[in-house]
């Protein structure tokens, strides 16, 4: 297992294969690589791992020696929490844009309805009979129960799809497990150019699609669409203070609710304002998607 060229993903240590490459030219050119990730028993951890180092080292989607990746192969060591990583490098066949359906990127930029609680901003509070305003801090539609009714309303609902043509060797069960373990996440780091807590994996659907080579071989690959949820950032103002709230994070607030001294009733004040991680950040480079510009 004696490796070199160590590189640490998560905590999750990689080495490359001392004389690990094989090449084979010809008319079916291939390069493989092999690797040594050690540190985790996880299929899906493992294979993220070794696809983010691919990532790394050969670009997105990979590409060794000008031969694009078409697969990648992953076997336990008996015993200890340690794969062996394997990268094939090779021209891509199914290519013929008559017979393979080409990808392609597609975005919306619709809208749905929901119901919030809060506002962006208290844009204007009056009073009669000369009493103090209530600082409700965006809360809308107080109740008697202390908490807020808010009220309906058209919010963005953006979002967009990948679809991508794969050799027959690109979803081993590694890599199903990596994709099905990713969906509900959101990007730890830049994707597509939206910033870290933006972008949800909201999962893939792949299938496999079959044509007849130009020697009438029926040939196999799989069909892959990608899918992506959009939540932009903000700044959620509380008192004097500025929040920044990533998008698929979540904000509630503390409410304290006191009796007021004019009408008798019982009203609700938000005291403390809160932001939670309810969705685990993760790169997204293990999708090893060619993103346009």
């Amino acid at each position: 297992m004696a490796s070199c060229i160590q590189k640490i993903f998560d905590g999750i240590e990689i080495g490359e294969k001392r004389e690990s490459l094989k090449i084979e030219t010809g008319e079916n050119p291939s390069i493989v690589r092999s690797y040594v990730i050690a540190g985790t028993y996880s299929v899906a951890a493992a294979t993220a791992a070794g696809r983010d180092f691919l990532v790394h080292e050969f670009g997105s989607p990979p590409v060794c020696d000008g031969l694009p990746i078409t697969g990648t192969r992953l076997q336990p060591y008996a015993g200890v929490p340690a794969w062996n990583f394997e990268a094939t490098f090779a021209p891509r066949k199914i290519d013929d844009k008559d017979k393979v359906e080409e990808s392609n990127y597609s975005f919306n930029a619709t809208s749905g309805t929901a119901k919030i609680l809060y506002s962006l901003e208290t844009v204007a509070a009056v009073t009669v009979d000369g009493r103090d305003v209530i600082d409700y801090y965006g809360g809308i539609n107080a109740n008697e129960s202390g908490g807020f009714d808010g009220v309906e309303r058209t919010v963005p609902n953006p979002g967009f799809s990948i679809s991508q043509s794969h050799p027959m060797g690109w979803f081993t069960r590694s890599t199903r497990i990596l994709a099905m373990s990713m969906v509900g996440c959101i990007n730890a780091d830049y994707f597509d150019g939206y910033a870290p807590g933006e972008v949800m994996f909201k999962g893939i659907e792949a299938k496999t699609a079959r044509y007849l080579d130009a020697f009438g071989i029926q040939q196999t690959y799989w069909q892959a669409t990608y899918s992506f949820g959009v939540m932009p950032n903000r700044i959620i103002k509380f008192g004097d203070a500025d929040v920044l709230k990533c998008g698929w994070d979540y904000a509630w607030r503390t409410v304290e609710t006191r009796e007021n001294p004019v009408t008798g009733k019982k009203e609700s004040y938000p005291i403390q304002l809160n932001i939670e991680r309810v969705h685990y950040p993760i790169t997204f480079s293990s999708l090893c998607l060619d993103l346009p510009e």
